[in-house]
């Protein structure tokens, strides 16, 4: 449910960014304000995975928010609705936020089983790309 929910708020932003429904707001604040979102929720998941609060963790929670803050500002600059934009934010945002998972686990990523996961969501990716998404 919260990352569907982090997709509505990508949705509202993107929303909000493109119908200008606050023109006196900068767009990179309410980008700003979604990577912050999307870091508290992904921390707060990898804490539920049993994920240690450690310098590790931090560190990884805060990249985690300026590298969603730089997806969600490359994704804005396509020629996409919110709608498609969102998902696709969702989708790197939730394959993403497994590898940083299993990073910070204690076993590690096992690649062996991992690079199947990521062919797979590659391959669909590009035909998601492809054949659903309308470029303007």
């Amino acid at each position: 449910m919260s990352i569907i929910g982090l997709a509505g708020i990508f949705q509202g932003v993107g929303a909000i960014n493109s119908f200008q429904i606050m023109p006196g707001v900068s767009p990179l604040v309410w980008l700003a304000v979604a990577s912050v979102f999307s870091a508290i929720i992904a921390g707060w998941w990898w804490l539920e995975y049993g994920a240690q609060k450690n310098k590790t963790f931090w560190l990884w929670t805060g990249f985690w928010a300026i590298l969603n803050l730089e997806l969600i500002w490359a994704v804005e600059l396509l020629p996409l609705g919110y709608l498609v934009s969102s998902l696709i934010l969702i989708w790197c945002w939730y394959v993403l936020w497994l590898m940083v998972r299993f990073n910070l686990s204690k076993e590690g990523i096992d690649w062996r089983k991992q690079i199947w996961f990521l062919g797979i969501n590659s391959v669909l990716f590009i035909l998601f790309l492809f054949f659903i998404v309308r470029w303007k």
